[in-house]
């Protein structure tokens, strides 16, 4: 009995130390079509034009997200009901904007505020450099569960894996392309496997080549099976710098009304 036992076990954890070898390839397979890391960690500063569209409401606003990684300043515009918000971060101090949240004259940005933003814009800039960009710094790893056939499109389902993760992370990665289709979120408690709807799910779709990196050009939000906000992005400049007037805050001069280019 006891050598039966060892041997399941052995088995057991080849079987695991296999997955993970199998689900690192997949990640690791996915910078290097995308563009490779290094050609992705040499921008430092990234501006995207977008067009946000709100499903339920079924309205659509244009928008500016700019990031400069050099000194985490960052620069947004968005609208929201068709008012213009604008935050502006320059590294060390900043301004904003915001009739949507009953701020209607430019005023210094407080910590909460900046700290709200720049996680928000965060989140936007982690989706499109690439969840598998920078995943292995935290000690996460990448464990492959299964192949999977959808919508006659064939996907290795990956899963990230950290010890003291809250959440259960799943990622279909096209095995044509090697380009992630879609991540999932679980409810730490419950097993994914189980036809339980997600929490969250983001689907990426519209690949683009730019400067030799591939971004997608769509970002598609769920919450519990409803779509919620699209975001479409209809231009990315890389290393492109910003005026640094816009970090200036108004005195006299009035906002604009509409997103400026």
């Amino acid at each position: 009995m006891k050598i039966i036992l060892t041997i399941f076990i052995f088995l057991l954890l080849s079987s695991t130390l296999f997955a993970s070898d199998i689900g690192e390839k997949i990640a690791q397979k996915n910078i290097k079509i995308r563009g490779g890391k290094a050609k992705i960690a040499a921008v430092k500063q990234w501006k995207f034009t977008i067009i946000s569209t709100d499903i339920r409401a079924n309205k659509k606003d244009n928008g500016i997200m700019y990031f400069d990684q050099s000194n985490d300043a960052f620069y947004v515009e968005q609208t929201l009901n068709g008012e213009l918000g604008i935050f502006a971060w320059d590294g060390e101090k900043g301004w904003f904007v915001a009739p949507f949240l009953d701020v209607v004259e430019p005023s210094p940005m407080d910590d909460m505020t900046r700290m709200g933003a720049s996680a928000q814009f965060q989140q936007v800039l982690g989706l499109v450099r690439g969840v598998f960009y920078d995943y292995k710094k935290d000690s996460t790893r990448v464990i492959f569960v299964e192949k999977v056939k959808i919508d006659d499109k064939f996907y290795n389902k990956v899963k990230l894996v950290k010890d003291d993760m809250q959440i259960n992370v799943e990622i279909l990665v096209s095995v044509t392309s090697g380009l992630v289709h879609k991540i999932s979120m679980f409810d730490i408690k419950q097993n994914p496997n189980e036809n339980i709807v997600a929490m969250a799910e983001i689907k990426l779709s519209g690949h683009k080549n730019y400067s030799g990196i591939i971004f997608p050009n769509f970002i598609e939000t769920s919450m519990s099976a409803h779509k919620v906000s699209l975001l479409e992005f209809t231009k990315i400049e890389l290393n492109t710098k910003i005026d640094d007037n816009k970090f200036l805050m108004p005195e006299a001069r009035p906002i604009p009304k509409k997103s400026m280019k």
